[in-house]
């Protein structure tokens, strides 16, 4: 991390101590600080940010005051710094460089299975229909996700079949690239056994993104109703 990061990555960090002491009322003003110093960077993204945290009808308006009550402030940090500056601040402008480059599309995030294993066999999803024995080893994936930083990649998408039932190999990367974004779409029923695995003080998003899918009311992709009594 070079000196520049590593200013914004303090910035940011004291961005959310500032945060932390008034959650209600400091968010709009480091989104007010955010827009007066992004100038033309990233407008679309930080309008969706503002709409989530200033209206009350927005479904990720609870979610986004929960980031500061219900997960660990470290985590959360964690996630921000990871988001923020290695996928934006840091990942963008290395892609747009290697998309001249190579003149060639570098994804911003990348989407990947780890497996086709699932406990449910839904009707329409591909899944149920490629049975239960396609992987990827875990140096596959690690391997996919050093290739993707040297292009400026920190945000991948597990999808499935059910990613959690590779959760031991899941966890071990979100250790090793702890630099990096993780976002896991689940059906749940595995959230207990994960949830029992892990260190709520590590510094790792997958449990963030995790508890993103956990604690929200959804339809999963199974078409069943998910409910999480806070």
């Amino acid at each position: 991390m070079n000196a520049t990061t590593t200013l914004k990555k303090f910035g940011l960090e004291q961005a959310f101590h500032y945060i932390y002491k008034d959650p209600e009322k400091n968010m709009l003003k480091i989104m007010d600080w955010a827009d007066k110093f992004a100038g033309d960077n990233f407008i679309s993204q930080r309008a969706t940010i503002r709409e989530i945290i200033t209206n009350p009808d927005h479904p990720y308006y609870l979610y986004a005051r929960r980031l500061f009550t219900d997960i660990d402030p470290n985590v959360t940090k964690t996630l921000a710094v990871n988001f923020f500056i290695n996928a934006g601040l840091v990942g963008w402008p290395k892609e747009e460089e290697l998309r001249k480059k190579y003149d060639c599309n570098i994804p911003w995030a990348i989407l990947l299975d780890p497996t086709s294993a699932c406990n449910l066999h839904c009707t329409g999803c591909w899944a149920a229909e490629y049975g239960n024995k396609l992987n990827l080893s875990y140096d596959e994936i690690d391997d996919i996700i050093c290739q993707g930083k040297e292009l400026g990649v920190y945000l991948y998408i597990y999808t499935g079949g059910e990613p959690l039932v590779r959760k031991k190999d899941l966890i071990r990367l979100c250790e090793k690239h702890s630099d990096c974004v993780f976002l896991c779409f689940t059906n749940i029923p595995h959230g207990k056994i994960l949830v029992s695995m892990i260190n709520p003080f590590m510094d790792i998003d997958f449990y963030t993104l995790y508890s993103f899918m956990h604690y929200i009311s959804i339809f999963n992709r199974s078409g069943f109703y998910v409910y999480h009594s806070f």
